[in-house]
C-alpha cells in the first residue's frame, strides 16, 4: 500500500516481501523424511520383536501348565 507520497510503508513492504518468498516447510526436507523412515522401521522392528516374545512366553506357559498339572 502506498502512502500519500507514493512510498510503501515498512509494514506493507514486509508483508509484500513475505508473500513473494516461497517457503519450504522444515518437515518436508529429505533429511526429515530419512529420519522418519528410520524411526518407523525401528518401531516396526520393536513391534515384531514384542509379538515374537509374547508368542514365546505363551508357549512357555503352555508347557509349564502340562508340567505342573502332571
Amino acid at each position: 500500500m502506498k502512502t500519500k507520497i507514493g512510498r510503501t510503508t515498512s509494514v506493507q513492504g514486509t508483508l509484500e516481501r513475505a508473500r513473494a518468498v516461497t517457503l519450504v516447510a522444515p518437515m518436508d526436507t529429505p533429511a526429515v523424511a530419512r529420519l522418519t523412515e528410520r524411526f518407523l522401521e525401528l518401531k516396526r522392528e520393536i513391534f515384531r520383536n514384542l509379538v515374537d516374545r509374547a508368542v514365546e512366553l505363551g508357549e512357555i506357559l503352555l508347557d509349564a501348565r502340562q508340567v505342573v498339572r502332571g
